[in-house]
């Protein structure tokens, strides 16, 4: 049988030695649109992260759904060594790939376990060593019809849903109530087949916030969701002791999740838990990330580096060649499809597949054309780098010179220091 793996890693190692050393204003000529990562600030963002859920007194597990690669997830860690560390995944192919290169040992993952794909796992030997997402009675059947005793237990998070309304038990009704007892009498009941590692929430409504007291409120709400969960199943005999919370913008506020509520709604409350946090998306923040509060536009990682094809002086536009497969068609809620640091004067009104237009944000003024020169590059800062990221085949990494770098000389131009590679696939 094929290692698709390593042929996967395999195919393009020549393409990414090959570009380590050249400029990137010249490898954009060849290769536009590209992915391009200033790596310091993504290093910086990931400190912020580490420093921030310290302070809090909470743990982290890294949400590798941003940029998929080894190299992103050891930027996370702030080490290369993974044997320790706690990742969530979106995709089997992301869990095969962080164990086998990596070397990571405790994986989420982080969708409901579709109940199919059970043979696949044991096949893939990743049934009794990874966490499985649950929010489904059957779901949880077909687990312990497929348990092996002998194999030791099957570890689970049960997903609650705390506003997001994407997956996960609504714990504030009879019918989610009842949900959770029937999982904690068969959890019980199996409890020598089944581990349960936690409880998950995740808080995506708070991409849509408007403000950064909305975002914490959202935290709140979101703790206190599980920890009524978490009192609801200690009711039926079965004790979790994890609670995994968060999205990049509750997780990027100073101590959102350092408090423990102490409503009287919840009479169980006590410090003998662990409160988990996962977010991914601040590695390389974004547009959308800036304007919920996460972030300033100068911690955005993340770029598409595109080149100006064309002149449209009767209707005023320029043509670039970044588009909807470049870019995403997620707009984030945004008008345009990207900032352009380097023209700020100018906005990416339209994308369709391979190509996107430029015009004036003032719609009375017209282009300065000696400014953007028919193939000169340009930089776009993306609305939502979660879904920029995996679509290049390539994210060319940079390090970005110091103030003190070049004592006074003319800076020079920014090298490929590194070549990542997103891991493809389901």
């Amino acid at each position: 049988m094929v290692d698709k793996f390593a042929q996967w890693e395999q195919e393009t190692m020549e393409e990414r030695v090959n570009v380590v050393g050249q400029e990137l204003s010249s490898l954009v000529c060849d290769m536009s649109p590209i992915c391009v990562l200033n790596l310091s600030k993504a290093r910086a963002n990931c400190v912020r992260m580490r420093e921030r859920a310290a302070r809090g007194g909470t743990t982290l597990r890294f949400h590798t759904k941003t940029h998929k690669t080894l190299e992103g997830l050891q930027l996370q860690a702030g080490t290369s060594d993974l044997s320790t560390v706690k990742i969530v995944t979106s995709t089997l192919a992301e869990v095969n790939y962080f164990r086998r290169q990596g070397a990571v040992k405790d994986i989420l993952y982080g969708v409901p376990l579709n109940p199919d794909l059970i043979p696949r796992l044991k096949r893939d030997k990743l049934l009794y060593n990874t966490h499985f997402m649950i929010d489904q009675l059957a779901t949880l059947k077909a687990l312990v019809d497929s348990a092996d005793q002998n194999m030791g237990s099957i570890s689970i998070y049960i997903a609650i849903d705390t506003g997001y309304g994407r997956e996960g038990i609504t714990i504030r009704n009879e019918e989610g109530q009842e949900t959770l007892r029937q999982l904690a009498d068969t959890l019980v009941a199996k409890g020598e087949m089944i581990h349960v590692r936690g409880l998950y929430a995740h808080a995506g409504h708070s991409y849509d916030a408007t403000s950064q007291c909305e975002v914490c409120e959202i935290a709140k709400t979101e703790l206190e969701g599980l920890h009524l969960a978490r009192q609801l199943l200690g009711k039926h005999g079965l004790r979790v002791k994890v609670l995994s919370v968060g999205a990049t913008p509750t997780a990027s506020q100073n101590d959102a999740y350092a408090v423990v509520p102490t409503s009287s709604d919840y009479d169980n409350v006590d410090d003998d838990v662990e409160i988990e946090v996962h977010p991914g998306n601040y590695i390389f923040y974004d547009r959308q990330q800036c304007r919920v509060g996460s972030c300033g536009i100068d911690d955005v990682a993340l770029s598409v580096w595109t080149t100006v094809l064309a002149h449209y002086p009767n209707r005023n536009s320029i043509l670039i060649n970044a588009g909807g497969l470049a870019l995403s068609r997620d707009s984030a809620g945004f008008q345009d499809w990207g900032h352009l640091p380097g023209a700020p004067e100018m906005q990416l009104v339209k994308i369709s597949q391979e190509v996107g237009v430029l015009q004036p944000l003032d719609a009375g003024s017209a282009i300065d054309w000696d400014k953007y020169p028919i193939g000169s590059v340009l930089q776009i800062l993306p609305n939502h780098s979660c879904y920029v990221a995996p679509l290049h085949h390539l994210i060319y990494v940079y390090e970005e010179p110091s103030e003190h770098d070049n004592d006074g000389q003319e800076q020079e131009q920014p090298k490929v220091q590194s070549v990542w590679k997103p891991c493809w696939g389901w």
